[in-house]
């Protein structure tokens, strides 16, 4: 498996670009369209949510893991909202992209965000709602990136792919269950 492949398989690839129109969907995102996602945040994104109430739907909608689910229920008081150092873009109240970032899907570039992940939960002394969102948008992502790679017949792209997502998935709740 190489560190620049994409969890997405060719196969999916393929049948993505017969079902695109002109549209193109995975155009690299511009300075100008970074400031229009920061000034006008996608219904679906973290910064779309401006109160306590709905960050912590947001934040359980996430995902349904019961170790997830008790980590949202540990969020008590007042709600820190600050980025913490070390976590991906993405995992930030801030982050007004309705999806996540192609880049996340990159094999290298989620192994650096789950190791990152991994080692601010080891440090926490308090369950945070930024760790907790980076928890949640994290699963999501793999729920998403494993939907997306079933096909017809598992080719090895697919089967590689799917075994990373369990190994991601599996380190995001140790280090989930760790935090408990």
């Amino acid at each position: 498996m190489t560190n620049s492949m994409i969890l997405y398989s060719d196969s999916f690839k393929q049948r993505q670009a017969n079902l695109s129109d002109e549209n193109p969907e995975n155009v690299a995102s511009s300075p100008a369209a970074e400031v229009e996602e920061h000034n006008n945040p996608a219904a679906s994104s973290p910064a779309f949510c401006s109160t306590r109430a709905q960050k912590i739907s947001y934040l359980k909608r996430l995902s349904a893991y019961d170790a997830y689910q008790a980590t949202c229920r540990l969020l008590r008081g007042r709600l820190i909202l600050d980025d913490i150092s070390g976590l991906p873009v993405w995992a930030s109240w801030s982050f007004g992209g309705a999806e996540l970032p192609e880049s996340f899907y990159e094999l290298e570039e989620l192994e650096l965000a789950v190791g990152n992940i991994e080692t601010i939960a080891s440090s926490v002394e308090s369950m945070e709602s930024t760790l907790v969102l980076a928890f949640g948008l994290t699963l999501d992502g793999l729920r998403h990136a494993r939907q997306t790679n079933q096909g017809p017949g598992p080719t090895p792209d697919e089967l590689q792919a799917k075994e990373f997502i369990d190994i991601c998935e599996g380190r995001i709740l140790t280090a989930i269950a760790q935090t408990l």
